[in-house]
């Protein structure tokens, strides 16, 4: 490897290195709110102060956001460990490529009563969460997409920075495209 090449790793390396111990000093759940009766959302837990948090309002289900698995395994055994039950749907902050079904399968975990008290999160609690919670909103709430952008955006949601995740967001806006609802000409009897 040339030493054009070790600083950029280097770079990186402690780039992330300062977000997992800014992070894991961490105390609290940034941009914890909840979105509807038993369904929260925010930042990824990381010590055992935030997981004591969950269960004080009695969180059953978290719903990890988070892409890597080297970062969900920690979580779902301190989630275990707790009593909580943990599930990771996968999504990648800069992509714009999230299957339809994925999708579907999130907000239908989100819906689903029974796993309720229920935390969603990524790692900042921001742009992943912003996205599900925001389609939320507008499919199963009835938000328009004007009202979700805008909450996505009080809670972090950065479009010039996850430009993916707002591309799918503007490309999804209508419930026809997630297949919630049956197609408008399908309604019409065409």
């Amino acid at each position: 490897m040339t030493e054009t090449m070790k600083f950029p790793l280097k770079a990186v390396l402690v780039l992330l290195y300062s977000l997992i111990a800014f992070q894991a000093q961490a105390s609290h759940l940034n941009g914890f709110n909840e979105i509807d009766p038993g369904l929260y959302r925010g930042s990824r837990p990381w010590r055992q102060k935030d997981f004591d948090q969950l269960k004080s309002i009695g969180i059953k289900t978290i719903l990890s956001l988070e892409a890597f698995p080297i970062s969900s395994w920690p979580e779902e055994k301190r989630a275990r460990k707790n009593g909580i039950n943990f599930i990771n749907k996968r999504i990648f902050s800069f992509s714009p490529f999230i299957p339809k079904s994925k999708m579907l399968e999130i907000l239908d975990i989100m819906k689903d009563e029974s796993r309720r008290p229920l935390y969603v999160h990524c790692w900042f609690g921001a742009d992943r969460t912003g996205l599900v919670v925001g389609m939320y909103r507008m499919h199963v709430q009835n938000w328009t997409p004007e009202a979700a952008f805008e909450e996505m955006r009080q809670y972090g949601f950065n479009p010039s920075v996850v430009w993916g995740l707002y591309h799918y967001f503007k490309t999804h806006r209508a419930l026809e495209s997630l297949s919630l609802l049956p197609s408008r000409a399908a309604l019409e009897g065409a």
